[in-house]
């Protein structure tokens, strides 16, 4: 029976996650030209709930494909740069939200970003293999 709550609720928890992110306000629509751009703004970077500020942060943004959008952050914490890089996946809104699982390093990233006009926020997760880290970027164009 505690298995059946437990799943039930995880199935609740899920189905309410999904439902927020794919809510629409009144202009919900940015295509690949809306996200294409460099953003620069302010990090703080989370490793194993120590949170520290970034020295400096940058988002590029570059079309892929016909619909599709690159996504490619750094940040510098105490003169060392960390970059990332996503595959390709649709742009067909104003928030995205995308998650990637690496079986074999057992490794999971998500990433969650908005639009609004020129200023972006992008908050991202690895967790596996010993990580726990989450990303917050606050930038504009």
């Amino acid at each position: 029976m505690k298995i059946f709550k437990a799943s039930l609720l995880s199935i609740l928890l899920l189905s309410s996650m999904s439902l927020v992110f794919t809510s629409c306000g009144d202009d919900d629509t940015c295509g690949q030209s809306d996200w294409a751009g460099t953003y620069t703004g302010d990090a703080v970077v989370s490793e194993g709930g120590v949170d520290t500020d970034a020295d400096s942060a940058t988002v590029t943004i570059t079309s892929s494909g016909t619909e599709n959008i690159m996504v490619s952050y750094s940040y510098v914490v105490s003169g060392a740069e960390t970059s990332i890089t996503f595959d390709p996946f649709p742009a067909t809104s104003c928030n995205i939200t995308q998650t990637a699982t690496d079986p074999g390093a057992g490794i999971t990233i998500t990433i969650s970003l908005s639009l609004d006009g020129d200023e972006l926020n992008l908050d991202s997760t690895a967790t596996g293999a010993g990580l726990n880290t989450s990303v917050s970027i606050t930038a504009s164009k």
